[in-house]
């Protein structure tokens, strides 16, 4: 296997074996440049659709975790040990800087000691990241560096216990794509090709599953009672489990509801989703702050758990002035929708919002964010 590229430049971005997550790395590689690092030789398969510079060391499809009393097959881990040692020795030899999406645990054997390692994140966070998951604070210690992503959420990271000196006021790259589709509404090739198209307003249900989520029990509810006089677009989040699609199986059989999952560089994309849709509902998805960005109404659904009822502190006022769907009004889902249409944005609360959840949400994101791992590098060299 050849594990070098003619475009190695000392940025090395980790995926592991959690292949979604390239879709909140291309926007910088492509103006970074760089070579991905995956964990599994099917992994490697799913990143090389994008055209992009991709190796596989170590080919670890699955590692075992114990559920009760068997075992179970996992294969979007983040814990990383002795099996991962080839991978560790090609970082520490070739990586200045290594970017990642997620808090991958790597054990101490692994000592991943010569690249500067900065943690990305994989959306601008509206749950309670280390309040609900406290081990990760313990994991983003042994990292370098990590995105502030906007004023609100810095000072939460260091409620939290973050180190200032770790955050760096730098925010998401996608973020630039998303600014430069606001207020335009458009349908995609990609969705024309489904059948898409501009005789009715899209709505686009775009559900969490990790932690509080929608999904599950009121997303299937929604989708039953929304007329046909709509366009409906579903975007799972990707690592939805097959046992809760299957709650979708009947209503995503009407004409006007399309299933749009993300499977590979041509199949429609969140930024084609959110082009196309007028207006944009979900729950506790940061697809809720990035949606933000468009000037778009929004549609806030209740969760099936009330636990992180909180977690939308930073958008409370534009959660406010929007429509919610809750358990017991989602037989009015039309009137609702329809409400949200008619109501629009208060463009003087949204820029409000904006200010205090983003760092460069002017479209100078991806910029900032390469020029600040280049002078990592620099320091290295």
């Amino acid at each position: 296997m050849n594990n070098t590229t003619d475009s190695d430049n000392g940025m090395y971005y980790f995926i592991g074996n959690i292949t979604s997550h390239m879709l909140h790395a291309f926007p910088l590689w492509k103006r970074l440049g760089g070579t991905f690092v995956v964990t599994s030789s099917s992994a490697k398969k799913v990143i090389e659709q994008y055209k992009v510079p991709v190796v596989c060391i170590d080919d670890v499809p699955y590692i075992w975790r114990w559920s009760g009393k068997r075992p179970y097959r996992q294969r979007e881990y983040i814990a990383l040990g002795p099996r991962f040692g080839k991978t560790a020795t090609f970082l520490n030899e070739r990586a200045q800087v290594l970017i990642l999406y997620e808090l991958f645990e790597f054990s101490h054997k692994l000592a991943l000691n010569t690249p500067k390692k900065v943690f990305l994140t994989h959306g601008n966070m509206l749950k309670n990241y280390f309040h609900m998951y406290p081990r990760r604070l313990e994991i983003v210690q042994t990292y370098d560096y990590m995105a502030a992503l906007g004023p609100y959420m810095k000072k939460e990271f260091i409620k939290s216990g973050i180190s200032p000196d770790k955050l760096v006021d730098i925010g998401i790259a996608r973020t630039d794509e998303i600014v430069a589709m606001s207020g335009k509404v458009s349908i995609p090739q990609s969705l024309q090709k489904l059948g898409v198209s501009k005789k009715s307003p899209i709505v686009s249900y775009l559900p969490t599953f990790w932690g509080d989520s929608s999904v599950e029990h009121l997303g299937p509810k929604i989708l039953a009672a929304m007329p046909t006089d709509y366009t409906v677009l579903f975007r799972p989040h990707p690592q939805t489990p097959p046992h809760i699609l299957q709650k979708y199986s009947d209503v995503c059989k009407q004409n006007n509801i399309f299933l749009v999952a993300e499977s590979g560089p041509e199949s429609p994309s969140l930024l084609d989703i959110l082009l196309a849709s007028s207006v944009i509902m979900g729950d506790l998805s940061s697809v809720m702050l990035e949606a933000l960005l468009l000037d778009k109404p929004l549609v806030f659904v209740e969760t099936d758990s009330s636990r992180n009822a909180n977690s939308h502190n930073q958008l409370h006022e534009v959660q406010q002035f929007s429509q919610t769907i809750a358990a017991d009004t989602v037989d009015s889902t039309d009137t609702i929708i329809q409400a949200a249409l008619e109501k629009g944005v208060d463009t003087a609360l949204w820029e409000q919002t904006k200010q205090n959840s983003f760092y460069d949400y002017d479209g100078s994101s991806a910029v900032h964010i390469a020029t600040f791992l280049q002078s990592l590098a620099t320091k290295d060299a």
